[in-house]
């Protein structure tokens, strides 16, 4: 009776809790689950943390093409831009070309990584003003105000490409290819209306390319185009006279 109990007590039916074949099963399941949630965790962190980063570059360089295509519109801008143009009613005034109209690169030129132009502002400040690209930061330059100054964050972005295109755009436009001319009253010296000033609508397009600084593989670039809201007048007659003599 005594070995009867005890072969009893030895029968599967009497087990309780789990073997350690099924113990290491069990553990080996979990690992490979708490493996897989600490990979999608980490590419989830990962993600946003890029996400973060391409927004941020993103606003930055946004920011600065804002400010650069905003203040390059202002270029030529001065206070008597009425004597531009022509009266009719008074023999002796001519068109007189703005004093602070140049601009570098200037029109039809190859693209550059540096602007520089003039206008007048508040207080009789007559610039010069600008923006360039030095050591992978955009800096800004207003006279009067100690040279050139950062304009992006070094810490955030490196700014690798900056591009001044400028182009020429033709009053009429469409498809006129020639530019729009100023009437004088009398014709150039061989008769014609070569020598009559020109007026020139400029434009240009702003390229920016920049990347983190925490990871290179972030990038973002930014293109717009702006348009210079004071046209230019050139003089065409002889020793710089806006109009034949």
């Amino acid at each position: 009776m005594m070995h009867k109990a005890l072969l009893c007590s030895r029968s599967p039916r009497s087990q309780r809790g789990l073997s350690i074949v099924e113990l290491m099963v069990g553990v080996a399941i979990g690992l490979f689950v708490v493996a897989g949630a600490t990979m999608l965790t980490s590419t989830q962190l990962s993600e946003n943390r890029k996400l973060l980063l391409e927004t941020q570059i993103q606003q930055d360089l946004r920011a600065a093409a804002d400010i650069i295509s905003r203040d390059m519109r202002r270029g030529g801008f001065y206070n008597t831009t009425d004597q531009a143009v022509w009266y009719s009613d008074a023999a002796a005034s001519a068109p007189v070309p703005s004093p602070v109209s140049g601009m570098t690169p200037s029109i039809n030129a190859v693209p550059g990584t540096q602007t520089q132009y003039r206008y007048i502002r508040s207080g009789g400040n007559q610039g010069p003003f600008g923006f360039k690209l030095e050591g992978g930061r955009l800096k800004s330059y207003f006279a009067n105000a100690a040279g050139w100054h950062d304009l992006t964050d070094a810490n955030t972005v490196e700014v690798t490409t900056f591009s001044i295109t400028p182009t020429l755009v033709n009053e009429p436009t469409p498809p006129a290819p020639a530019v729009q001319q100023m009437p004088c009253p009398r014709l150039c010296p061989d008769l014609t209306t070569a020598c009559w000033p020109t007026v020139l609508v400029r434009e240009f397009q702003i390229s920016i390319v920049g990347r983190s600084v925490s990871d290179a593989t972030v990038t973002r670039a930014v293109n717009l185009a702006t348009r210079v809201r004071n046209d230019e007048l050139q003089a065409n007659a002889a020793g710089g006279a806006v109009c034949p003599s």
